[in-house]
């Protein structure tokens, strides 16, 4: 089971402003599962 960026680098932005810059990878711990299986 893989994790997709889903909407990556384009379309409806949930969080408002980014806070990481566009263009870059960041390593990150899913600490959560949301109801709909996005890493929060």
């Amino acid at each position: 089971m893989g994790y997709e960026r889903r909407g990556y680098g384009g379309g409806a932005n949930r969080f408002g402003p980014k806070p990481v810059e566009e263009g870059k990878e960041y390593d990150v711990d899913i600490k959560e599962i949301s109801r709909r299986g996005e890493g929060i």
